[in-house]
C-alpha cells in the first residue's frame, strides 16, 4: 500500500519525469554529435586520378579531405611512368570525408621475365608459351626444313635469343619455323583494328605486319597510339591466298571516339 503510494506521490513522478528528459537529451545529443562527427549525409564525388602523378594525387586528396594508398602497379608502355591508371572507388563516386581511395600506378620499370625454349616445339605451342611469360610473336619466317610447322629458331632483331636470358615483359619475338610446302593463306580483314590487335591476327594466321604508314592526322603519341587500320595491302577482299610467312602494310588514321566506326565505314 506504502509503495503504491509512493509510485503516484509527487516526488516520484517529478524523478521519473526528470530521468526521461535526461535520457532523450543525452539520446538526441549522441545522435546529433554522431551525425557531425561522421558527416551522416554528407557526400563528395570522388576526382578522377587517372593519369596523375602521386604528388598531384597528395595534392588532390588533401584539397578534398580524402586519403589515398597505392595497392597495385602494372606496366603500361603507352602510359607515362608513375601515373595512376584504376582507381577504387571509381571517378564521381559519393564517398564520406577522409575515405581512402585506393590506387593502381604505372610502374617505373617494366617487368622483367625469363625467354623459354620454343626450339622444337610446334608454332601453337610456342605462341602459347609465349603468351604465358607476358612475350609476344613479331615475325614467323618459314624456312624450307622436314620439321614442318616447328620452331627453328627464336631471335630478336635478327640475333638468336637463348633460352633463360632475362627480357623486358611484353618483348615481341621472331621464330624461325619450318615449312615442307609453300603452304598459301586467305588474307584476313585487320580493318579498324590497332597495330598491336592487327600483329595477333596476322600472327595467327602465320603472316606479319609489315610497313606501317600513318597519315597527318595523326600529331601525338596519344593519337598514334589510338590509332586505327583504315587500309592494308594487301587487301582482304583479294582473291588470291598468298604465301605464309608473308607482310601485310597498312596504314593508320587517328579516329575521334564518337565517329571512328562511321569514318571507317566510309573509307
Amino acid at each position: 500500500m506504502k509503495f503504491l503510494k509512493f509510485l503516484i506521490s509527487k516526488v516520484f513522478i517529478k524523478n521519473i519525469s526528470l530521468i526521461i528528459i535526461i535520457s532523450v537529451i543525452i539520446v538526441y545529443g549522441t545522435l546529433f554529435f554522431l551525425d557531425i562527427f561522421t558527416l551522416h549525409g554528407k557526400t563528395m564525388p570522388v576526382p578522377d586520378f587517372y593519369g596523375m602523378s602521386i604528388s598531384e594525387v597528395d595534392s588532390c586528396t588533401i584539397a578534398n579531405e580524402l586519403r589515398f594508398e597505392i595497392t597495385d602497379s602494372v606496366y603500361n608502355v603507352n602510359e607515362e611512368k608513375g601515373v595512376v591508371l584504376e582507381q577504387n572507388p571509381k571517378p564521381n563516386f559519393h564517398v564520406k570525408r577522409n575515405r581512402t581511395i585506393f590506387l593502381t600506378i604505372n610502374a617505373f620499370f617494366p617487368e622483367r621475365v625469363k625467354v623459354p625454349d620454343l626450339v622444337g616445339i610446334s608454332l601453337r605451342d610456342a605462341r602459347a608459351k609465349l603468351e604465358s611469360f607476358g612475350l609476344l610473336i613479331d615475325k614467323i619466317i618459314s624456312k624450307p626444313d622436314l620439321a614442318n610447322n616447328n620452331v627453328l629458331a627464336q631471335k630478336i632483331d635478327g640475333i638468336d635469343i637463348l633460352p633463360g636470358e632475362i627480357i623486358e615483359k611484353g618483348s615481341k619475338i621472331d621464330l624461325i619455323v619450318g615449312k615442307i610446302t609453300d603452304e598459301k593463306t586467305y588474307v584476313p580483314s585487320i580493318l579498324s583494328l590497332s597495330v598491336d590487335q592487327a600483329r595477333i591476327v596476322l600472327n595467327r594466321n602465320e603472316l606479319n605486319l609489315g610497313a606501317i604508314i600513318y597519315d597527318s592526322s595523326i600529331e601525338t603519341f596519344e593519337d598514334s597510339t589510338n590509332a586505327k587500320i583504315w587500309k592494308q595491302v594487301p587487301s582482304p577482299n583479294s582473291k588470291k591466298n598468298i604465301r605464309l610467312g608473308s607482310s601485310i602494310d597498312v596504314w593508320l588514321k587517328a579516329l575521334k571516339a564518337k565517329s571512328e566506326q562511321e569514318e571507317l565505314e566510309s573509307l
